[in-house]
């Protein structure tokens, strides 16, 4: 899950910065808490301390305040931002924070969503080939690693009092994302290539019910088989 409404104060700061030059040479970030999603990296002597001018390579600031993580392929970084009424993914140099491009789509309405949960909190996830980003409401985007729009999904409105959060995972050929929380929550599979839904689960809920669904990014684990975990109000659940 990312960061939960209410709680995320260090991120609206709206600066990115890479904290030594070993992280510029160091593994790929390819989603939200990294290649295992357990938040573990594995890389070894990196700085233990930085303030605005101490073990700071380059710093960007930021078109607005977001939540989500940047993340890291190669020698580019992507993250997520709502500038606007816009909905978009920034992509920067990972050796000097230039910005290369930026891609989006015009949100039609505004979701509701907490003030402490700017829109496009859901971190991008990446395979080293494209990109893909969950805008909510805008649908899902998939972009190639110059920018250009591979294909897109409308998964139709979100809406919840608090926003959403949920980013997508690539694993293999497909791209997974947990659709919620609200009255329509769902967790699609869809084909990381076309954007085609592979197959979807459909939550039980309605109007009536306040807590349905969840803002957890799935989680894949290997035991004994591949098992796809997310959390849901009363209960966690693995899918094959």
């Amino acid at each position: 899950m990312n960061p939960k409404p209410g709680r995320n104060i260090i991120i609206c700061f709206a600066t990115i910065a890479f904290l030594s030059r070993v992280a510029l040479i160091a593994g790929n970030w390819p989603e939200w808490r990294g290649p295992n999603g357990n938040g573990v990296s594995l890389e070894k002597n990196l700085p233990t301390a930085w303030s605005t001018n101490q073990n700071i390579v380059w710093k960007v600031t930021l078109p607005e305040a977001g939540n989500s993580t940047p993340v890291v392929w190669g020698n580019k970084v992507f993250l997520t931002q709502a500038i606007e009424n816009r909905r978009t993914i920034i992509c920067l140099d990972r050796r000097s924070g230039k910005l290369l491009w930026q891609s989006g789509v015009v949100a039609s309405e505004k979701e509701p969503t907490h003030e402490t949960n700017p829109y496009c909190s859901g971190s991008p996830a990446t395979d080293g080939q494209r990109v893909v980003a969950s805008f909510g409401s805008a649908g899902v985007y998939c972009y190639d690693f110059d920018g250009k729009e591979l294909w897109h999904r409308d998964l139709g409105k979100q809406s919840h009092m608090w926003g959403i959060s949920s980013s997508p995972i690539i694993h293999g050929e497909i791209c997974f994302l947990n659709f919620g929380p609200g009255e329509r929550t769902f967790l699609i599979a869809l084909n990381k290539k076309t954007g085609e839904t592979i197959w979807q689960h459909d939550e039980p809920g309605g109007k009536s019910d306040k807590y349905i669904g969840s803002w957890a990014t799935p989680l894949t684990i290997k035991h004994e088989r591949e098992e796809l975990i997310v959390p849901y109000p009363g209960r966690v659940a693995s899918f094959d």
